[in-house]
């Protein structure tokens, strides 16, 4: 993220993260897929083991091709630094989006690190539960790509307010759904 702020506009930037976040989107829906999988065969701890090579070929890519792009560093003293987080919490306008990001974000990863357990005490196998995540990266996709398109004649702020309101929505159809289903395991 800080790659693509040194070097776009706000505008530019949300156009970007569009482009991206579809790709990052499709993580959710693949990784327990390939952990599934890689647990079936291999056995739990080998999902570990996965991530970690995976993560040092990522540091290796990253170290080697991956040049700086903030060309305004100064170097700062941590002081320095912590004497800027009193105003930023005590901002507003800040607070209005970074409030709802983690909230959003915290019932995200809720749910993906908590429905494996739920789907497994259903019965459903480890490499089949990664399948039930694919309907929700497409939709993460949709939305990356309805934002993208209202960015052409909205405000990045409505924009944002209606992804928001989006999710919300879609959290108030699952809590419903869930009311009046038979797998209501987490109640």
């Amino acid at each position: 993220r800080a790659t693509i702020s040194d070097q776009f506009s706000l505008k530019e930037a949300t156009n970007i993260y569009n482009i991206i976040y579809p790709i990052v989107a499709i993580s959710p829906a693949i990784a327990p897929l390939i952990g599934g999988y890689i647990s079936t065969f291999f056995g739990w701890q080998a999902t570990f083991e996965f991530v970690a090579i995976f993560g040092i070929i990522l540091l290796i890519i990253s170290f080697f091709f991956l040049k700086e792009t903030n060309l305004n560093r100064e170097p700062k003293k941590l002081l320095y630094i912590l004497h800027d987080y009193p105003s930023l919490v005590s901002n507003s306008t800040f607070l209005s989006y970074v409030i709802p990001i983690c909230l959003v974000y915290g019932a995200w990863f809720t749910y993906l690190s908590q429905s494996t357990f739920l789907f497994n005490e259903m019965g459903y196998t480890q490499h089949s539960v990664g399948y039930f995540y694919i309907p929700l990266a497409m939709m993460i996709y949709v939305g990356n790509l309805a934002g993208k398109k209202l960015m052409n004649v909205w405000t990045s702020e409505k924009v944002f307010y209606v992804g928001l309101l989006s999710f919300l929505c879609g959290s108030l159809l699952f809590f419903i759904f869930n009311l009046f289903s038979d797998m209501n395991y987490a109640f």
